[in-house]
């Protein structure tokens, strides 16, 4: 096991049908909102390091899961919350805590760090430094006009003080502007309320990561190229199913996300024998051509065999094809054993199957 173990979390917004968010506060100017936010848990190692002696993850150690869900309950409630439940899911199913040392990092978000003081009081908690800088730059943005010259050099002196542990100094360059402008209060505020997790002088002493590029990649890879393309709307129930195949499959769980999901008689099914398993693979690409000639094994791997000419199969497999595939791709099916004499002549029981689903 690692020494060391990360637990990252972190959001970001997709777009949703208007029935989805009818009502829902949001970021438009008229206080609407056009997007639900995805919650993201990353859990990963970095024991091997750059050539300066920065923490580099370890390639093939991320893993991720998500979901449109929230992280908040009752303070009276017995029960975690949904977002809670999956972050310690998945955080036992790497063995989180089980590692020598751990830490959790994060934004300011105050989901994040509520979620990781109910569940790992233990654990070290970081916020990304390139969050803090950025709150640095925009608020001397803020404080001197984005155009000015005097906001960069003034946020590249808070970002070395920043570097060096220096939080009280950049408090107090902060408070003259205070009165003026409420973004260097907002700052100033962010820095005090989060100043036990950002001791970067100590956690680079300590070997540990200060940033969180695994989590921004995440939310990259597993939501933004998938769920964010041009116009794409989700519904909540369809943008979670992609999710978990995406963190699924990202994860190297694909295989073991389907095996739970089968039922003792189509674990049966798979491994009955399939004499004809070459003449009628089904696929989803087979269902939509009129000529039905598929060659994919995802239905395979599912079923145990094809649908149609695979005298292992029982009804249950029928069924099952409708559920992944919908009745209309079911009907090219029937119409191509019916009128395919050699089928027919083959998978005379199928077709009844077919014909009664």
């Amino acid at each position: 096991m690692a020494q060391t173990m990360y637990l990252g979390m972190d959001g970001t917004g997709v777009p949703m049908r208007p029935s989805e968010v009818a009502g829902r506060a949001g970021k438009q100017s008229d206080g609407s909102a056009k997007t639900r936010e995805v919650k993201l848990v990353t859990v990963w190692t970095a024991e091997s390091q750059d050539e300066e002696g920065k923490p580099v993850r370890d390639p093939g150690s991320i893993t991720y899961s998500a979901a449109i869900e929230s992280a908040a309950t009752l303070d009276t409630s017995l029960k975690r919350s949904d977002l809670a439940e999956r972050v310690l899911r998945e955080a036992t199913r790497r063995g989180f805590t089980e590692a020598p040392r751990y830490a959790v990092l994060g934004d300011g978000s105050a989901w994040i760090w509520n979620t990781a003081t109910e569940l790992f009081p233990q654990a070290i908690q970081i916020l990304d430094r390139y969050h803090a800088k950025d709150a640095l730059h925009r608020t001397a943005h803020a404080i001197f006009g984005a155009t000015s010259p005097d906001a960069k050099p003034w946020a590249t002196a808070r970002c070395t003080e920043l570097d060096e542990g220096k939080l009280q100094a950049i408090v107090r360059a902060l408070r003259p502007h205070i009165g003026s402008s409420t973004e260097a209060a907002k700052c100033a505020t962010y820095i005090i309320r989060n100043r036990r997790r950002m001791r970067y002088p100590k956690f680079h002493a300590q070997g540990l990561c200060t940033s969180t590029g695994v989590l921004e990649a995440g939310c990259k890879v597993a939501i933004g190229t998938r769920l964010k393309r041009a116009g794409m709307h989700w519904s909540v129930s369809g943008a979670n199913a992609i999710i978990a195949l995406r963190c699924a499959k990202l994860s190297g769980r694909f295989e073991d996300f389907w095996e739970r999901r089968l039922t003792p008689l189509q674990v049966e099914e798979r491994s009955a024998p399939c004499e004809h398993k070459a003449d009628l693979d089904l696929t989803r690409e087979g269902a939509r051509s009129p000529h039905f000639v598929p060659r994919s094994p995802f239905f395979k791997a599912r079923c145990g065999g094809t649908l149609a000419g695979d005298q292992g199969c029982a009804p249950e497999s029928t069924r099952l094809w409708l559920a992944v595939f919908g009745s209309s791709a079911l009907s090219g099916v029937v119409a191509e054993v019916s009128s395919n004499p050699s089928a027919s002549a083959i998978y005379p029981s199928r077709r009844e199957d077919l014909n009664s689903a």
